[in-house]
């Protein structure tokens, strides 16, 4: 058996195509959804903790946290500005 892995370098707010990311033509339910699947597929990956230094919002460190989603633990750097 391996240890869960750590991940010092992620960017969960980056799962959704880039280019109708920052053009607005995502839906924050969608933009949601990606970053749910992406934080899923980590956790299946082998990774337990995260440190994402994209800065993304403090809800989803708290709803992976009260286990609504499935997802490694999340260390947020805060937003990038």
């Amino acid at each position: 058996m391996t240890p869960g892995l750590i991940d010092a370098h992620v960017h969960l707010g980056l799962s959704s195509p880039i280019q109708p990311q920052f053009s607005f033509r995502l839906s924050a339910a969608e933009l949601a959804a990606d970053i749910f699947a992406t934080a899923d597929a980590t956790l299946d990956a082998g990774f337990t903790t995260v440190r994402d230094t994209g800065g993304v919002d403090g809800g989803l460190v708290t709803t992976i946290a009260k286990g609504k989603v499935r997802g490694p633990r999340v260390l947020s750097c805060g937003p990038v500005q």
